[in-house]
C-alpha cells in the first residue's frame, strides 16, 4: 500500500472510489478494458461471508479501468483485508447502507498514477455524473431494504406504541385501522433505527455529498427512497413483518 494514502474516508469509514478515466468503455460492456470493482471488499473477510456481509459487499459497485483496478488491489488489498474497520454492529452497517442508498460519494477519490496512488478531489458535478452514468451503481437493489427490515425487527417494538394499539394491530380485521397503526409503528421504528446515523447524514446533506433531491431528515429518506421503503410493496411487507413479529412475540409471552 502507498505509505500516505488510505482507501477509505476517515469520517464515515466508507471506501473511496477509484477516480474514473474519461475514456472508459460503455458500462458493463466486458472485454473492452474495464471491469467492476466492489468498493466493499475483499470477500475473504469473515464479516463479508455471512448473509448480512454478502448484502453489504453488494451495496456499491464501480465501473473502472482494468489496469487501475489491478493497481488498486495491489496497493490496498492488505489494508482492506486487515486494517479497514468494517462496521462492527447493526447500526453502523445500516448507517453505511443508508448513505449508499442516498448516493453518498466522498469528496475525494483514489487516482492511480505511475508514481503510485494519490487523493484527488471530486466536485459535486463529477460525483453526480458518476451515479447518473452508472459508473457508480448498486449491486443489489434489495440489500438496503433487507438491512432496514432486519434492524426494525430487532427493536423492542412494544415500547413504541401502546399495548392497545399492538393488540388492535394483531387482531383487527379492519383494514384501515390496521394500516394506520402499521404505518405509525413503521415510522416510529424507522426513526429509532436511523437515530445513530443522524449526525453523519446531516453533515453529508450540508456538504451536498448525497443525491441532489435527498430529504434533509434520514427518516424521510428511508421512507421515501425506493431503494429503502419508498414503494407501497416494501412498506406493506415491512408492516406485515412487524405484525407477524409482534404476533409471535405475544403468543410466546402468553405461553410462558
Amino acid at each position: 500500500m502507498s505509505e500516505h494514502v488510505i482507501p477509505v474516508e476517515l469520517e464515515t469509514g466508507i471506501p473511496l472510489p477509484i477516480e474514473p478515466r474519461d475514456n472508459l468503455p460503455q458500462v458493463l460492456r466486458t472485454g473492452q478494458g474495464a471491469d467492476t470493482h466492489h468498493l466493499i471488499y475483499p470477500r475473504t473477510r469473515k464479516e463479508l461471508q455471512t448473509d448480512e456481509g454478502k448484502l453489504m459487499r453488494s451495496l456499491c459497485l464501480e465501473w473502472v479501468d482494468e489496469y487501475d483496478h489491478d493497481d488498486f488491489h495491489y496497493h490496498f488489498d492488505d489494508y482492506m483485508a486487515n486494517k479497514w474497520k468494517f462496521p462492527k454492529n447493526g447500526p453502523e452497517k445500516l448507517g453505511m447502507s443508508i448513505l449508499y442508498a442516498a448516493q453518498y460519494t466522498p469528496p475525494q477519490a483514489i487516482q492511480i498514477t505511475n508514481s503510485g496512488p494519490r487523493y484527488v478531489d471530486l466536485d459535486e458535478t463529477r460525483r453526480q455524473q458518476m451515479w447518473e452514468s452508472g459508473i457508480l451503481r448498486y449491486g443489489s437493489h434489495g440489500a438496503v431494504y433487507k438491512l432496514i427490515r432486519e434492524s426494525v425487527l430487532k427493536l423492542n417494538l412494544d415500547d413504541l406504541v401502546t399495548e392497545g394499539e399492538i393488540d388492535m394491530l394483531i387482531r383487527t380485521t379492519d383494514t384501515e385501522q390496521r394500516l394506520a397503526i402499521g404505518n405509525k409503528l413503521m415510522a416510529l421504528a424507522v426513526q429509532e433505527v436511523v437515530e445513530p446515523i443522524r449526525p453523519v447524514y446531516a453533515h453529508a446533506y450540508e456538504r451536498r455529498l448525497i443525491m441532489p433531491d435527498a430529504y434533509r431528515e434520514p427518516r424521510r429518506q428511508v421512507l421515501k427512497n425506493p431503494l429503502m421503503l419508498g414503494t407501497s410493496t416494501r412498506q406493506r411487507r415491512i408492516r406485515e413483518a412487524i405484525r407477524n413479529h409482534l404476533s409471535v412475540q405475544h403468543k410466546l409471552a402468553k405461553a410462558a
